[in-house]
Formats: structure tokens, C-alpha cells, sequence
């Protein structure tokens, strides 16, 4: 059986007596028949698995846009949260500015007066690791 030059199968044949022109001709036609028919069957069959598999990866895409999805909306909900603590935060920074008192703002503090101020304990702040050491040993604080 061919179709289109393509050999689908064979069919074998027997008889007593020979074949007449007529009984030949009728076999050529129900052959083409035939090899058409398993070509159509073939085809089929192929386009079913292809069906599967497109139905397959379409569920599989289904999912994986799902979860996408998902994590989309997770991400925009922890973006929201981090812009409300980060404005929260800027406000509370605002807010400690405007307590503070600059001096405080500025770090000043004994260690970094001028070098004629004393520190707490009576030393002078210039000379503030030697004052912490003899402040250690006399058990006092600077």
C-alpha cells in the first residue's frame, strides 16, 4: 500500500486460479483506499498526542501563572508594608529631630569639648585614655 510514494504496508493475497484485469484493477483501487484510510488513522493518532501534549503544557502554564501571580501579589503586599514602615520610620526620625535638642544632634559630648574642658571626673577631655584608665583603677566613671 503506498500513499503519496510512501509504503504504509503490504497486504498479501492468495488464490486458486489467477486474477483477471478487473479483479486487479479493483485491488489497486481498494489498496489506495486502504493506504489512504491508514494515513488518515496515522495522522490522527499523532494529532491526538499532540492534542495531549498542548493540553499538558496549557495546564502546566495555567499553574505556573498562578503561582506567579501569587508571588506578584505577596511581593506588592511586602512592598506596601516596607513603604509603610519606611515612611513610619522616616516620621519617628522626624519627630526625634524635633526633640532633640541640636547640641544633643551634634555628638557633642565631654570627649569631643575642646581639649581645656574637663570630663566628668575632673580630667582633662584631651588627655581622656589616660583619664580612663586612672578612672578604671580608682573605680570611678568618665
Amino acid at each position: 500500500m503506498l500513499f503519496e510514494g510512501q509504503v504504509l504496508g503490504v497486504i498479501e493475497l492468495a488464490s486458486f486460479t489467477p486474477f483477471t484485469q478487473i479483479q486487479k484493477d479493483f485491488l489497486n483501487q481498494i489498496a489506495e483506499m486502504i493506504a489512504t484510510s491508514v494515513n488518515t488513522i496515522s495522522v490522527n493518532t499523532k494529532t491526538e498526542l499532540l492534542l495531549k501534549q498542548s493540553q499538558e503544557l496549557t495546564e502546566q502554564l495555567r499553574e505556573r501563572s498562578e503561582e506567579l501571580e501569587q508571588r506578584q501579589k505577596a511581593l506588592q503586599s511586602s512592598n506596601a508594608e516596607l513603604e509603610e514602615k519606611a515612611e513610619l520610620l522616616a516620621q519617628q526620625n522626624r519627630d526625634i529631630e524635633v526633640k532633640t535638642p541640636r547640641s544633643r544632634r551634634r555628638g557633642r559630648s565631654w570627649r569631643s569639648a575642646p581639649s581645656n574642658s574637663r570630663s566628668p571626673c575632673g580630667t582633662r577631655a584631651s588627655s581622656w585614655p589616660t583619664c580612663r584608665t586612672s578612672c578604671v583603677r580608682r573605680s570611678t566613671r568618665c
